[in-house]
Order: structure tokens, then sequence, then C-alpha cells
């Protein structure tokens, strides 16, 4: 039994055989659905966060479980936040090495921050 988590693509039939695929890092990875789709299964929507436990030989799911999205939206916003902090970080050492007053670094960091920070839409 085998575990892999990433993006629902779709499910569907096919040669009479139900089949689910999921988009991970590595490629999109299809597998057979032994019987009749369940209903959550169903409700599944393009690019939900999914958790499919699976058999490695046969390639059958076992199980579909939806990452709720506000896990998914919290952890991408604390890495963000992390983001965040060390970009700072770089920005006051590279004002500390620009200017010798303190006011002048704080406003010389905060504008190098504004410069390279990335927003949170188009983060990652």
């Amino acid at each position: 039994m085998a575990e892999i988590t990433g993006k629902f693509f779709g499910a569907g039939r096919k040669n009479n055989r139900n089949w689910v695929a999921v988009d991970t890092d590595e490629g999109r990875v299809f597998f057979t659905y032994p019987k009749e789709f369940p209903p959550d299964v169903r409700k599944l929507r393009r690019g939900s966060q999914v958790n499919v436990e699976y058999d490695e030989l046969t390639r059958e799911i076992i199980s579909v479980a939806v990452i709720s999205d506000a896990e998914v939206a919290k952890e991408k916003y604390s890495r963000y936040r992390e983001y965040q902090v060390k970009l700072l970080k770089e920005c006051m050492e590279d004002a500390a090495k620009v200017s010798k007053d303190k006011e002048d670094m704080k406003l010389i960091a905060f504008a190098f921050f504004d410069k390279r920070c990335t927003p949170l839409v188009y983060f990652e």
C-alpha cells in the first residue's frame, strides 16, 4: 500500500474501468477505481488537493481523502511569512552596507523589501 498527495485532475470511465487522475510534482498519475465512484469523488473539482491511498501492484485506489483548502492556505501562508522574514533580514544587511545612519538604514531596507518582495498571489 502506498500514498500520494497531489491535485485532483479528473475521473471517468473507459473500457469498462473507472479511473482517477492526480497531478503531482513528478507528473500526472492515473489510478483505477474498483467500483462505482462514491459521491465524495464525484463532487471533487479539478485542482482540489487530495491524498490517495492505493495498492502499488494493481494501482487500485483504496481511499481518496480531500485536504481542505484552509489547511493548504494556512501552510502556504506560513511558508510565505518565512520567506518575508528571511528577505527582510537580507534587506537590512544590504542597507547596513549602504548607510551608517540607523534611520536611513531602515528606510533603505524597507525600500529594498518593497522592490524585492513577491506578493502572496504570485508566491510559488
